[in-house]
């Protein structure tokens, strides 16, 4: 218990530094949303925290990095308190008022005090154990910084050394406050990622459909699928990709939000969240890019290709930063795909039907998702019957390209048995996808006369 408050204090300084950052993005704002604001000021807490630790750690060490990181966030979250104060005429805290909403809210409070009572419960699965947690064990015993040898011993191959370090940084900056190693506190980050996200889904559901009772349920229901709340993946079990998933979410909802209003702050959101994505894990990189391409032929369309360009580059700095730095540290190399080329994919054209089957398999399986991806593909049909035929594609190009590009890697599995690969790997994929897919299932029960 000697812990928590260490804790505690940290992820207060997260959520401030985020605080700090989402003021910011919305000071022209002519209004804002309690609820919004306070979910994303962890989602970009987290990232900003993350990348200034990692950027601070090649000049500070322990006190000094703890100290100075300490200060930057303060300095940030106390300008965004100042903003508010001047604003606070401004701030609108939606509340729920009809029966529905005010059942669905309650059900909400409820999940989120279960989730965190199992996050607290559950143990640290094998990626949140053998790769995240590792990261971040490694770095606080290094005070605050991962050792470069640990990049380049062959040892270590199992615990990914190439992956990115949004979640080990963040857990490391738990560990220095607490000032020792407590994996039972550090599982606090996992509800809070939950929180905020089903925030973000209620606030993009409802800005999709108008209506509240909408985003209410899409954010009820989200936990009761098998995958979310059991197994490798999971919300409860330090592993990211359910994160991975929430920042995708939010990159598309602001994405929708500025086609739809033209907003400077939507923008600001959009670029924000989207850059994050290569920070979290590797196959951010793939949803970055897809996110990206058709963000940026949005704003082309409404700001110049200037706009459209720069909205790349923060994605590109963190990503090419990152790949640069592993090569400097001469981390090892990924041992689970064979190098890219033609040569390697004509090759391994055959395994396409058992790629393909697993996916059909892996969808369908009712221990893993019940009827979930069963629901998603019938609320594409409503979408179409009912005319909205636009937003159809356009969800449905968001789930399915990252989907195809996260198949076709499988073709370059260097695993001696490529569908042991893809069973263990799939089924976390698809979690990635899963916040987006309700999006779906939200603007297939819109009212007819919502423009979605």
């Amino acid at each position: 218990m000697s812990s928590l408050p260490g804790a505690l204090v940290a992820l207060l300084l997260i959520w401030g530094i985020g605080f700090g950052a989402t003021v910011w993005l919305l000071r022209r704002a002519p209004s804002i949303e309690f609820w919004e604001c306070a979910a994303l000021s962890w989602f970009l807490g987290t990232a900003i925290f993350s990348l200034s630790l990692w950027c601070l750690s090649f000049f500070l060490r322990g006190v000094g990095l703890q100290i100075g990181v300490t200060f930057a966030a303060l300095a940030i979250a106390i300008w965004g308190s100042a903003e508010i104060r001047a604003r606070r005429h401004q701030i609108h805290c939606a509340l729920p008022k009809s029966r529905i909403e005010v059942i669905l809210a309650t059900v909400l409070c409820v999940e989120l005090a279960v989730v965190i009572y199992l996050s607290l419960k559950h143990r640290l699965g094998w990626d949140g154990l053998l790769i995240w947690e590792l990261k971040a064990r490694c770095a606080y015993l290094n005070g605050g910084a991962l050792p470069t040898a640990y990049f380049a011993d062959a040892s270590r191959r199992f615990s990914h050394p190439e992956y990115p370090l949004f979640l080990p940084l963040n857990e490391t900056w738990l560990y220095l406050w607490m000032g020792e190693c407590n994996q039972y506190w550090v599982k606090l980050l996992f509800p809070i990622f939950y929180g905020a996200g089903i925030i973000l889904i209620a606030r993009a559901a409802i800005d999709l459909t108008g209506k509240r009772w909408i985003g209410l349920l899409v954010a009820t229901l989200f936990i009761f699928v098998p995958s979310i709340h059991g197994g490798a993946g999971s919300a409860l079990t330090g592993y990211v990709d359910v994160p991975l998933g929430l920042f995708y979410l939010g990159t598309l909802h602001y994405l929708f939000t500025f086609i739809r209003k033209n907003s400077n702050a939507a923008l600001g959101f959009f670029i924000t969240l989207n850059s994050a994505l290569p920070w979290i894990k590797r196959e951010g990189v793939i949803l970055w890019a897809v996110a990206g391409c058709c963000g940026g032929y949005a704003i082309w369309k409404r700001r110049g290709f200037a706009h459209a360009l720069a909205s790349f580059i923060p994605g590109v700095c963190v990503s090419l930063g990152f790949r640069l730095y592993l090569h400097y540290v001469h981390a090892s190399s990924p041992v689970d795909f064979v190098p890219v080329s033609f040569h390697a994919l004509c090759s391994h054209l055959g395994r396409s039907a058992t790629i393909l089957r697993e996916l059909f398999y892996e969808a369908s399986r009712m221990d893993h998702w019940s009827v979930f991806w069963f629901i998603t593909v019938l609320g594409l049909f409503c979408l179409l019957a009912r005319n909205r035929v636009r937003y159809a594609g356009m969800l449905f190009m968001f789930m399915a390209v990252p989907l195809v590009l996260y198949c076709s890697t499988y073709f370059f599995s260097a695993w001696p048995d490529y569908i042991e690969h893809i069973e263990s790997s799939l089924p976390r994929l698809l979690v990635q996808l899963y916040p987006t897919a309700w999006l779906v299932i939200a603007a297939a029960i819109a009212p007819r006369d919502r423009a979605v």
